[in-house]
């Protein structure tokens, strides 16, 4: 049975990868709008419509199940939902100024890995995590990660000099200020994280109490 759990897992993170790598793919052909109009369009139905009707549809009784969370829960885990949004609206703008694939590089990149050991860390679980295989498994993958991040900005300044030679590249591009909406959001990012771990704390009170 934990076999196919385990393959489920692994089909839905490579769902959700394949979305997340490929959902700005689109902003690349639209010419005629500015970048604050596309991405509202984005944000209104990624994050407002999208996930409402997803929650009416496979959610039993969706309304009343969130009546039943207690405000303190539901104002934390909407604090994280605000610095998450902040945090992907500078996404949108390290698209903007360093490109589609340098600016998911960077800003997933270190959404990953300062995300990965945010949590963990503020509620004692950091050492925990990397005992074991699977604690070395995930240091590697963080590393690998940094690795690419390092790799991906020395491409970020090689283009910076080359910017200006070149025609039909991104006028937009700005090194300095791509790479400093790409560090707010590996930062702010880890809300995300955050906000689950706030909600999943909930419910395991609720089943110790059961």
């Amino acid at each position: 049975m934990n076999i196919y759990i385990i393959t489920f897992g692994i089909l839905l993170i490579s769902m959700g990868a394949l979305m997340s790598g490929s959902f700005a793919i689109p902003f690349d052909k639209v010419k005629n709008w500015k970048w604050e109009n596309y991405w509202l369009i984005y944000s209104l139905f990624a994050y407002i419509v999208v996930p409402l009707a997803i929650c009416f549809v496979f959610v039993p009784n969706f309304v009343q199940a969130l009546g039943a969370i207690p405000v303190r829960t539901i104002g934390w885990v909407f604090l994280m939902g605000v610095i998450y949004g902040a945090a992907n609206l500078t996404f949108g703008l390290s698209l903007r100024y360093l490109g589609i694939a340098l600016g998911y590089a960077l800003s997933l990149g270190l959404m990953m890995a300062i995300g990965t050991l945010v949590p963990p860390m503020l509620d004692g679980r950091l050492a925990k995590l990397f005992e074991g295989n699977g604690g070395m498994m995930l240091l590697a993958g963080i590393f690998i990660s940094l690795v690419g991040i390092a790799i991906s900005g020395y491409a970020g300044f090689l283009k910076s000099k080359q910017i200006n030679l070149k025609e039909g590249v991104n006028r937009e591009f700005n090194i300095s200020k791509g790479v400093s909406a790409a560090l707010f959001v590996g930062i702010a990012g880890s809300a995300a994280a955050l906000g689950i771990l706030v909600f999943a704390s909930f419910l395991i009170g609720i089943s110790g109490s059961i």
